[in-house]
């Protein structure tokens, strides 16, 4: 199995992390307030998510969990 690096990065790690600052409109209010979150550090200095590296097996099962008109 090929070692995958974490889908987190940090300012001190050695991956290369883009801080985004765009108004994201079309997100819902729960999506915003953890945006919100992310961007002000409220669960550790400068973590960001690499979404290219989430799990397509991972994000499929949720996609599955999720319910119509979620």
């Amino acid at each position: 199995m090929a070692l995958l690096r974490a889908p987190w990065c940090s300012p001190s790690s050695t991956t290369r992390c883009w801080t985004l600052r765009a108004v994201l409109g079309r997100l819902t209010d729960e999506e915003s307030e953890l945006y919100d979150a992310l961007r002000s550090d409220a669960y550790a200095p400068g973590i960001r998510l690499e979404q290219e590296l989430i799990r397509w097996d991972w994000a499929l099962a949720q996609l599955s969990l999720a319910k119509p008109g979620d």
